[in-house]
C-alpha cells in the first residue's frame, strides 16, 4: 500500500475512492436522514469501494427519482 500511494495512479485511485465515499455518504444521509442507515451502507462501501453506491442506486432507484421529482 505504501508503494502504491507513492505512484501517481495510486494517489488518483485513493482520491477517487475517498471522493466517491464522501459523496455517497452525503447523498445517503440526504435521502435517509439516519446515521444508522448511513453506517450500514458506509462500512461495505469502505471495504468494497464504489460498487456499493451502485447497489444502493439499483435498490432505491424509485425513491431517489421521486426525491428529485422524476416520478411518474
Amino acid at each position: 500500500m505504501k508503494k502504491t500511494v507513492q505512484l501517481f495512479w495510486g494517489r488518483q485511485f485513493v482520491i477517487d475512492l475517498y471522493i466517491g465515499i464522501f459523496l455517497f455518504s452525503f447523498f445517503l444521509y440526504m435521502f435517509e436522514k439516519s446515521f444508522s442507515v448511513l453506517f450500514v451502507w458506509l462500512l461495505p462501501s469502505i471495504v468494497f469501494g464504489n460498487i456499493i453506491p451502485l447497489v444502493y442506486l439499483i435498490t432505491h432507484f424509485e425513491m431517489i427519482c421521486g426525491f428529485f421529482g422524476f416520478s411518474n
